[in-house]
């Protein structure tokens, strides 16, 4: 057998035993679920509908900032989109949680994450990695000031999923604004645990697991996982509207994702790469810059 259907099996036994302890919990608990007072708010749900649109567009706006580096496109998109995710879990971390030792850690991790993408630090370490999947090397790297450009975008992306999130819980449940910190968080971490968990396609499973950990203070663990697979369809279906809109929108012949974005050569380490032409809301990019 080869490989790739032995990966192929991993990931549908993966996918069985995480369906297994849901639908098992969720037996288990059905009791607390079914008498739990849910309820549905228009007003924060229409909220989560246009947060999450903004969500889908930003991702499809930084993907294209991306696009003119082909090679480096995907390896960018995941590095910062977990980089980021990560920034906005230990940033809000003190909010949420009163553990002084612990706060202070997740800050000192800020600098260090940053550290990492510096071009010196990450094109030896893209290198292993690629490496290690056994994928081509990177053939240049990204300007520092433009990746930080970058992060600053997928962070805010995070900011403005999160607090989609928590509008799509305060609409069902008594979610207060006490949890607003905690949910966005709990947002970022769980698409972190999702690709960590690679080999769950798209993190089914994963990420309620941790978005209902999240809440297990605040609601009963049944409720809260209800909640998180009832999020999971809720934002396949934002999705699903979001891609039939950009399809719409696209002229014929341009890709989805270029939908209200402008794109040109992105600035490289080595001093490759041309300045945007004053593209309305584009990121300024600095060629050349170390």
């Amino acid at each position: 057998m080869s490989k790739h259907l032995l990966f192929r099996f991993a990931q549908a036994a993966a996918v069985a035993l995480v369906a297994y302890f849901i639908v098992a919990y969720l037996a288990h608990s059905w009791g607390k679920v079914s008498a739990y007072s849910w309820h549905l708010r228009p007003l924060p749900l229409a909220g989560s509908l246009g947060l999450f649109l903004v969500f889908y567009w930003l991702n499809a706006w930084a993907w294209w900032l991306l696009l003119p580096e082909v090679s480096a496109a995907m390896v960018y998109e995941q590095v910062l989109g977990f980089c980021g995710a990560l920034i906005t879990a230990a940033g809000l971390f003190p909010f949420w949680r009163g553990e002084p030792a612990a706060a202070t850690w997740s800050l000192v991790s800020l600098p260090v994450l940053l550290a990492l993408l510096h071009p010196r630090l990450f094109r030896p370490a893209a290198a292993r990695l690629l490496r290690l999947f056994k994928r081509a090397a990177l053939e240049r790297v990204l300007a520092y000031r433009y990746v930080l450009e970058l992060l600053a975008l997928y962070v805010g992306m995070w900011l403005v999923a999160g607090v989609a999130c928590y509008l799509a819980a305060a609409a069902v449940t008594d979610a207060g604004h006490g949890l607003l910190p905690l949910m966005i968080a709990a947002y970022a971490l769980a698409y972190v645990a999702g690709m960590i968990a690679f080999f769950v396609p798209s993190g089914v499973g994963v990420r309620e697991a941790v978005l209902a950990g999240a809440l297990v203070g605040s609601l009963p663990g049944g409720v809260a996982l209800a909640w998180a697979l009832l999020l999971r369809i809720w934002q396949t279906l934002i999705e699903l509207l979001f891609v039939a809109w950009a399809t719409v929108m696209a002229a014929p012949g341009q890709p989805v994702a270029s939908v209200g974005a402008k794109a040109s050569p992105a600035p490289t380490a080595s001093g490759e790469g041309s300045q945007a032409e004053g593209a309305p809301g584009q990121v300024e990019r600095h060629v050349g810059e170390r």
